[in-house]
């Protein structure tokens, strides 16, 4: 997915989340223990939906980490109430799939 084609930022809400994951069959099933409940991670603010940024980064011996240029992925994510096991789901992933749904 090409910068120019990222949807317009915004804030998710629950239910909207739970309805991509609905409409995208994503297996409510920890892949690493095989509990069936789960819960997405807040973060900071007041939203029950956090976002998270990840960026890419290198290793540089004896030095530290290099961050990579460039702007970061941001993910909802997904855990296990279980094991922690995290799952990371593409932001601009779910805004398109919204937006697509708005336009039908």
């Amino acid at each position: 997915m090409a910068v120019s084609d990222l949807p317009p930022l915004r804030q998710l809400e629950y239910e909207e989340v739970v309805e991509y994951l609905t409409a995208k069959k994503i297996t409510p099933v920890c892949p690493s223990c095989g509990e069936q409940q789960h819960y997405i991670e807040r973060g900071t603010g007041n939203h029950d939906v956090g976002y998270f940024a990840q960026r890419a980064a290198t290793v540089v011996e004896g030095v530290g980490v290099n961050y990579d240029r460039g702007g970061a992925l941001v993910t909802v994510i997904l855990s296990c109430i279980n094991c922690g096991y995290q799952r990371h789901y593409n932001v601009s992933r779910m805004l398109t799939y919204f937006l697509n749904k708005e336009k039908a």
